[in-house]
């Protein structure tokens, strides 16, 4: 976790797009710490990290669509 005085939308365009993604209102994720993605429930999704823990974080379905734009995933 970081801590910092920029509001989420300047740190995201701060970050290399390449290696980190937003994938909710107040999360930005390293995409080298993602382990998958699941359908959840009313189109939304459940995104896992690679740490001890299996982190879980909810996102939509248009973020998700995003995320595989910008890392130039199939969809």
């Amino acid at each position: 976790m970081l801590r910092t005085r920029e509001t989420i939308s300047e740190l995201e365009s701060s970050l290399d797009p390449s290696k980190f993604v937003r994938i909710n209102r107040s999360v930005i994720v390293n995409v080298n710490h993602i382990l998958n993605y699941s359908f959840w429930e009313n189109e939304k999704y459940i995104l896992r990290l690679r740490d001890k823990d299996q982190t879980e974080f909810t996102m939509s379905r248009e973020r998700l669509n995003k995320i595989k734009a910008q890392l130039k995933l199939s969809q």
